[in-house]
């Protein structure tokens, strides 16, 4: 049980990390899609400033959901 237990815990991790990673935050895959959505959508490209000011919206929301998970888990201990 030893190997298998620890084969379904690396596919659970690989597939937590793809659903994390696609989600549509700036600096992860899915805030690229959604760039290129909006982009797509305006037919034109987004401002250098506009792209500026999502990506740093999404490190403060990257930072948030750390310290967030920090704080559930001192709180377990």
């Amino acid at each position: 049980m030893g190997y298998f237990l620890f084969l379904s815990f690396l596919a659970f991790l690989s597939i937590s990390i793809g659903i994390i990673n696609i989600l549509p935050i700036p600096g992860l895959d899915g805030g690229h899609l959604l760039l290129q959505t909006i982009e797509y959508a305006t037919g034109r490209p987004l401002s250098e400033r506009t792209q500026v000011l999502f990506y740093r919206l999404g490190l403060a929301l990257l930072f948030v959901i750390l310290v967030q998970a920090l704080v559930n888990d001192i709180l377990r201990l």
